[in-house]
């Protein structure tokens, strides 16, 4: 997918995520306007018991999964959708692979694979 700015990835992911869905804030012009929302039944089966980054770090990740459960975006393109910086980005993703949310495979020249647990493909 290759997409010209975050709106059309909002706009595509709303397209095909049932749990996920696109806001849109009227007082505010430009790219900014947009903000995701999710189903209560989302935060409760796919995100309880993460702080705010983790939470914040799985959706941006659930959002590129493949049906097998595994996503593959660039730290960078985690960064701008989780809106954490890189250090704060690199601590999440440790404390997710941790407690065992995220398999984080490196691969050698590409970005890593970042793999859901069987229980978490579902969403």
């Amino acid at each position: 997918m290759s997409f010209q700015s975050l709106n059309e990835f909002y706009k595509e992911v709303e397209e095909r995520h049932r749990d996920i869905s696109l806001g849109k804030n009227p007082r505010i012009k430009g790219e900014n306007k947009y903000y995701l929302k999710v189903t209560r039944r989302y935060l409760k089966n796919f995100l309880e018991g993460l702080n705010a980054n983790e939470k914040m770090v799985m959706i941006a990740l659930d959002l590129h999964k493949n049906k097998e459960g595994i996503a593959f975006p660039s730290q960078k393109i985690i960064c701008e959708l989780s809106g954490l910086p890189l250090t704060t980005l690199k601590r999440t993703l440790t404390s997710l692979k941790k407690s065992g949310r995220l398999t984080i495979t490196p691969t050698k020249g590409r970005n890593n694979l970042y793999i859901f647990p069987s229980s978490l493909v579902k969403n």
